[in-house]
């Protein structure tokens, strides 16, 4: 079923932190995850600075962090945890910018990761929360997906994959480090040289280097100079989809190094999504954004060119470009997440609105349902406008429960 609802910040963040929705500030949508209820869970990244608006006003302090908030089916919010980057006592306050990410644990918890490799699981209504690691670790993971039979696909650090031999349970599993970049280009003639991600859980030497595996696959016509891995995607128990991307690009840049490597457990490149630097650049825009139909093997990436569509093998089975009138609003969207119930789930950029389109059993029938997903969207952006009169396309969340962690 096509749906749209707002995400919201919290009403008393906005109070008490003295935040003027007139004016323009962070406020970037991360991660999405849905329960097979239809519950749904939103990490959201804000930050407002005072001082950028009003110089005279020297006794407001900044704010960053990050807002994870739960939704019900129709959207209504039901409980926001608010992380405050630099307040002491935070469980990441520390005062230094934290990405995250979030996945979902088979007994309803909600992994909450930061790029630190530390982890912390919330139950299932965010009341309450504790740091998780591995056995004989100090810290977790930074991203965390599930494979089909519940084993843990992980990033550890920016340069790692881990995967876990066990399937994630109450506790979490040890990791073994599968596949790594290095993290400088060496000289020629000199190997690639690894640095282990420190405090992670994985265990080992990763047994590839993934960059230099696919310049030799696909004859060196990548000329790839990767320098971190965005995430690691599970298509199966056996093969993932590996995100690497230059650091030396602007966000609005053409092109650009990146690669989308399908990868075995081995740490094998065994092949690419048919995506090409320039006529397909995943780089612009820094939409990176893959998610995977397990069920049907299908894998889906969505960025300002449009929404691709390709089979386990990374051949290219569809393409609905934002050059065509009907899908052209796509570029506006970010692609986080294939949701239980078969729908893709994309967060409006700007408006801050979440939208899930219903992905068919016969390819030939996605483009009417996306361009019938975008027409929807429309009707109900403008029916919940009028309803809520939103100031910036911020929406607010009246009486919703809000904690600091």
């Amino acid at each position: 079923m096509i749906r749209v609802h707002p995400i919201r910040l919290p009403e008393a963040f906005v109070r008490d932190r003295g935040v003027d929705p007139a004016n323009t500030f962070t406020w970037r949508h991360r991660a999405v995850c849905t329960r097979p209820d239809g519950e749904r869970y939103v990490l959201s990244e804000v930050g407002y600075n005072p001082y950028r608006y009003d110089d005279s006003d020297y006794d407001e302090e900044e704010t960053f962090g990050h807002v994870l908030s739960r939704y019900a089916p129709d959207g209504t919010p039901l409980a926001q945890v608010f992380l405050d980057w630099g307040r002491p006592g935070s469980i990441v306050g520390d005062g230094g910018y934290h990405p995250g990410s979030l996945s979902l644990l088979p007994d309803g918890r909600v992994l909450y990761s930061t790029g630190n490799n530390r982890a912390f699981a919330f139950t299932p209504d965010l009341d309450s929360t504790a740091e998780v690691t591995a056995p004989k670790a100090k810290r977790w993971a930074f991203r965390t997906r599930l494979t089909p039979s519940g084993r843990a696909l992980c990033l550890l650090g920016d340069n790692t994959v881990a995967l876990s031999h066990e399937p994630v349970g109450t506790e979490l599993p040890a990791l073994t480090a599968v596949t790594a970049l290095m993290c400088e280009r060496p000289p020629a003639g000199h190997a690639p040289r690894y640095c282990p991600p420190t405090g992670a859980s994985g265990e080992g030497t990763p047994r590839t280097e993934l960059v230099g595996q696919l310049d030799a696959e696909s004859g060196g016509r990548f000329g790839i100079r990767a320098e971190t891995v965005r995430d690691a995607v599970p298509v199966d128990d056996s093969t993932f989809v590996a995100l690497a991307v230059g650091w030396h690009k602007h966000a609005g840049q053409r092109g650009g190094d990146f690669l989308f490597a399908l990868v075995n457990t081995d740490g094998k490149v065994v092949g690419h999504l048919d995506l090409d630097t320039y006529r397909d650049s995943a780089a612009r825009g820094m939409r990176y954004d893959v998610v995977v139909d397990q069920r049907r093997r299908r894998i889906f990436h969505l960025n300002t060119f449009g929404l691709y569509v390709f089979d386990d093998s990374g051949t290219r089975t569809l393409h609905l470009s934002t050059e065509d009138k009907g899908y052209k609003p796509l570029a506006h969207f970010r692609l986080h997440e294939f949701d239980p119930s078969g729908h893709l789930v994309l967060t409006h950029e700007k408006q801050h609105l979440v939208l899930t389109v219903p992905v068919p059993d016969d390819l030939a029938d996605l483009p009417g349902t996306v361009v019938d997903a975008l027409t929807r969207f429309r009707g109900e952006r403008t029916r919940l406008k009028k309803e809520h009169r939103p100031e910036n396309w911020y929406w607010t969340a009246a009486d919703t429960p809000l904690t600091l962690f």
